[in-house]
């Protein structure tokens, strides 16, 4: 299983972006990434920004909460997800042109904090230099956590592989993959193909069933389904999809697979013959 994401690596942040900015991915501990597709000689994509350039920067800052002033700190740890309005003279619009993204001008005209633990991770940020978020009430003496250059992130996107609907690599019989390798962008998605890769190469490596695809009568066999269509004819690779917002979250409401009634989804579960399949031996 090649779970190696898509994330360039010093090499691809230099072609593609603005060099190392000292992120999370810590290359300079582990050196860039190397992918099993890749070495494989599997094929692979990338999705492009709306310039054409391969990759997408990473849209997310984060920061240290307790450098936040100590009423913005607490009242993100109360309610999970606070917005704080910008400064006119900080709202920047150019950078809806490199997040690649479904972004609302709402993710520019404001700070939006999500509590994620130690850290507050700000979405559709793209990039924000310390000092400017200093200017901003209650971040008056905040410290980034990532990227540490506190300007640009990371490349990512970068080697997409060509794979089908079981998420088995075309061309190869004996690898498949899962996360941002599978062409997924959200974390519910990365979550589905790594629980699906890893039983369908058990599958594959003991010989005794097909594949599972999961059923379109599903919600998550249907965005499989979708997101697998979207890649083959290449529209995937201009944008992201995800389950929880966008084109994706319109359908599911549409076509009535969206529910919070847990009792629900497991009458369709049963119905398509699914019940506990993960947990089921496929040894001979």
């Amino acid at each position: 299983m090649d779970c190696t994401g898509t994330r360039g690596g010093i090499a691809v942040c230099n072609k593609y972006g603005k060099g190392c900015v000292m992120c999370l991915v810590r290359c300079f501990a582990y050196g860039d990434r190397v992918g099993v597709v890749e070495k494989a000689g599997g094929k692979t994509a990338s999705r492009v920004r709306p310039d054409g350039t391969p990759g997408m920067l990473s849209s997310a800052v984060t920061l240290f909460k307790d450098t936040l002033a100590p009423e913005l700190k607490a009242r993100i740890e109360k309610e999970g997800l606070v917005i704080v309005p910008l400064p006119k003279e900080l709202v920047d619009y150019d950078r809806m042109k490199i997040m690649g993204g479904q972004r609302s001008r709402d993710f520019v005209e404001n700070i939006i904090l999500a509590d994620i633990g130690p850290v507050a991770k700000c979405f559709g940020l793209v990039y924000m230099e310390q000092d400017n978020f200093r200017k901003v009430p209650g971040f008056e003496n905040v410290q980034v956590e990532d990227p540490r250059a506190s300007k640009w992130n990371h490349i990512g996107h970068i080697g997409i592989a060509s794979r089908d609907i079981s998420l088995k690599v075309k061309g190869f019989e004996n690898l498949f993959c899962a996360g941002e390798k599978s062409g997924q962008t959200s974390v519910d998605g990365v979550i589905i193909t790594g629980y699906l890769a890893g039983h369908n190469a058990a599958r594959q490596a003991f010989g005794v069933e097909q594949p599972l695809v999961l059923p379109r009568s599903l919600a998550i066999g249907d965005f499989m389904a979708f997101v697998t269509k979207k890649l083959e004819t290449g529209e995937a690779l201009k944008g992201v999809y995800r389950m929880a917002r966008g084109e994706y979250w319109e359908r599911m409401q549409k076509i009535g697979l969206y529910t919070e009634d847990v009792a629900l989804v497991k009458e369709r579960v049963a119905a398509a013959g699914l019940s506990g399949v993960l947990a089921r031996s496929v040894k001979k």
